[in-house]
């Protein structure tokens, strides 16, 4: 810690309006001051975080030593449940196909002879009318066959891959940032790219004494 400041002590509640000369001297003054704060605070404070940080990394370190192993055997597992499940649901969705096929087709006959029955009675309109009437029937559902284990589940998740970059509206594309930056940077005020305006902004910068 650099000798004669305190890290507690320093009034960060202190006003300055710069007006004029005087009081712009004295600004620089208290801006050096400030500066010799935070070095002070840096030389108190880094060895500490450092060691810290060094210490943070060695745990974590033991700690994906201790993992590591459980968590390769548990990816394996997990490809084995996934799989599984999702070869029983595809199962489970072509049982409902089959089955639904058999019920349209026994709402179909159903309703071929309820207008036969009718048109045998002379009801002709009426048997029109079932004929006419769209074949309707609720959707057959096949529950599921795999085993519900608390703890275990499947989230899913929803991600996307560009086929065609040149069908993607506007809307959703990016301007790539880190080139911009380095033609500005390089070009400074003679920058000429279009839908672009290079600007500068003027810091503060100086040494503690």
């Amino acid at each position: 810690m650099t000798e004669g400041i305190e890290i507690a002590k320093f009034d960060a509640t202190a006003v300055i309006t710069i007006t004029d000369n005087e009081s712009y001297i004295a600004g620089c003054e208290l801006r050096k001051r400030a500066v010799r704060f935070i070095k002070a605070a840096h030389e108190k404070f880094d060895g500490d975080i450092s060691d810290s940080h060094n210490h943070h990394k060695s745990l974590l370190a033991k700690l994906r030593e201790i993992i590591d192993p459980a968590e390769i055997w548990k990816r394996k597992v997990d490809r084995q449940l996934l799989d599984y499940t999702t070869a029983q649901e595809e199962k489970r969705r072509e049982d409902e196909r089959r089955l639904q096929k058999i019920a349209d087709k026994k709402e179909e006959e159903r309703q071929l002879a309820e207008a036969i029955a009718l048109e045998a009675q002379g009801e002709t309109k009426e048997a029109a009318q079932v004929m006419a009437e769209p074949v309707y029937v609720p959707p057959v559902v096949v529950a599921s066959t795999v085993p519900k284990v608390k703890g275990v589940s499947y989230p899913v998740t929803w991600h996307f891959r560009v086929t065609n970059a040149k069908l993607i509206p506007r809307t959703f594309l990016m301007p790539d940032d880190k080139m911009i930056n380095g033609v500005v940077r390089a070009q400074k005020s003679l920058t000429n790219i279009p839908g672009i305006q290079a600007y500068s902004v003027k810091g503060t910068s100086g040494r503690a004494r």
